[in-house]
């Protein structure tokens, strides 16, 4: 185990845990809500990842066959990447993909697959009576499963990308982003009973999960790509920032404060 690497991996993501449970210090969500909201999002990012690799792993035998796989996955250059991203490797050699194909291929198993794991995770959790009374507890409850997600994922990356990727993960605490925007929307679903918002909920995260990582994935492919790489990553990057600072605003002045369980 790299323990330096997984350690470094962790600070942003935990600083906004505890940023999350100060924020709610007058009001705290019910015992043990917290560390439930982390445990289920990491295990909305196990289920994800074992339905992306059984259909990854389906379509690289299809396509590349069991030859191929081996040597992608003993291939010491690939020492670095998951098996996921071995599996990707093995199927760009045989198949170079264009970025539409990439794009529709990341939606439909990452972006729709990861975000609606999350939203049915987080949505569970609300049920229970007092755990979330108005849309801002929403938005920190959704914020709480998307960390989650993205502890257990860092912590993945970390062991099999070394201190590099451990860093560059740690910068890019993206499933919160995704989170506060699903938490925002379904929130205002449940105050106005719009099924619309709901829709939007899970749509929203899911194409910018969509385009953030079928850039990173088409600029491994071609360095061509790697302008609107790091434009998407800019962009997200400057939206965590704008989320954190409207989430301490709505936090102050008591916005969000419609309750939801009387709507």
């Amino acid at each position: 185990m790299d323990l330096l690497s997984m350690i470094v991996s962790l600070p942003i993501s935990l600083g906004l845990v505890f940023w999350i449970i100060r924020l709610k210090k007058e009001e705290p969500f019910p015992k043990g809500t917290v560390i439930k909201s982390l445990l289920l999002g990491a295990l909305s990012g196990i289920v994800s990842s074992v339905i992306y690799l059984a259909y990854a792993l389906y379509r690289v035998i299809d396509t590349v066959g069991l030859d191929t796989i081996m040597q992608a996955v003993n291939d010491p250059e690939n020492s670095g990447m998951s098996l996921v991203e071995k599996l990707q490797a093995a199927a760009a050699q045989a198949a170079p993909a264009t970025f539409l194909s990439v794009f529709i291929t990341t939606f439909l198993l990452v972006g729709i697959v990861e975000e609606i794991m999350k939203f049915l995770f987080a949505k569970g959790i609300m049920k229970k009576p007092g755990t979330a009374d108005t849309r801002f507890d929403a938005v920190l409850l959704f914020s709480l499963v998307g960390l989650g997600f993205q502890i257990w994922e860092d912590v993945g990356y970390a062991q099999s990308g070394g201190i590099l990727t451990a860093i560059t993960r740690a910068l890019t605490p993206f499933h919160f982003v995704f989170a506060v925007i699903m938490g925002y929307w379904y929130g205002k679903a449940k105050v106005s009973h719009n099924g619309f918002y709901t829709f939007l909920a899970i749509l929203v995260p899911a194409l910018l999960h969509t385009a953030f990582d079928a850039s990173l994935r088409m600029m491994a492919r071609e360095d061509i790509y790697i302008i609107p790489a790091l434009a998407v990553t800019a962009a997200l990057f400057i939206t965590f920032i704008a989320q954190i600072i409207k989430i301490n605003k709505w936090h102050k002045m008591h916005k969000l404060s419609e309750k939801i369980r009387e709507a």
